[in-house]
């Protein structure tokens, strides 16, 4: 095998990796997202569209923040606001 060769296999071995690494990621965070949905649509009713592109819009560390407020939260708004 070429030096050629092996270059090219090992950068696709690393991008494949880190394309696996995304995926799960983004995975993972799609599970959230349908998760907080379902919760919070079971506890206050259907969410309205801008509810929903704020949710989708979210990151993992502020969905992950939503899903343990959620929990305790006797309205939407306290649900989806940052703990003061």
């Amino acid at each position: 095998m070429s030096f050629r060769s092996t270059c090219c296999c090992g950068l696709a071995r690393k991008f494949y990796g880190q394309g696996k690494t995304e995926g799960r990621a983004e995975g993972s965070r799609v599970t959230l997202i349908s998760l907080i949905t379902r919760q919070l649509s079971l506890c206050f009713g259907p969410l309205d569209e801008a509810t929903l592109s704020r949710i989708e819009a979210a990151s993992t560390a502020e969905l992950e923040k939503v899903a343990e407020r959620l929990l305790n939260a006797p309205t939407l708004d306290a649900a989806l606001s940052e703990a003061r």
